[in-house]
């Protein structure tokens, strides 16, 4: 696999072909390196790789409150039970997060009559 050319710039990694463009989240495999979604960013710290998604949550959590629209996650510590079947993150004290745990509530989230897919919890079959 080809490793992009990057560069640590004040904490956050870019691409020195590529100005103005930095990597997404970076994974650290050790003995492998640091890969972000588009493939292999090269050998950095951890404390780099750290400081750089710590970066990428914090300008992603600042789009979300601008925009008022964006992707996060709702998980339970111990799942619920509903109708025999195990449920995570539907009903009860859960913690709201982006992807990659770069930032984190607490929040409660109450169970409604309908699920995402619009399937009633109370539907006999």
């Amino acid at each position: 696999m080809k490793t992009r050319q990057m560069k640590n710039d004040s904490g956050l990694i870019v691409d020195s072909a590529n100005p103005g463009r930095c990597a997404g989240y970076i994974f650290n495999f050790a003995g492998h390196g640091g890969f972000d979604p588009d493939g292999k960013v090269g050998e950095f710290t951890q404390a780099e790789i750290d400081r750089h998604n710590s970066l990428i949550a914090q300008a992603e959590l600042k789009a979300l409150i601008e925009r008022g629209k964006g992707c996060l996650y709702l998980t339970n510590k111990t799942p619920t039970v509903i109708n025999g079947r195990l449920q995570f993150g539907m009903y009860g004290d859960c913690e709201i997060s982006q992807f990659a745990g770069g930032f984190k509530a607490a929040g409660r989230f109450h169970l409604g009559s309908h699920n995402m897919a619009r399937t009633r919890y109370d539907d006999p079959r």
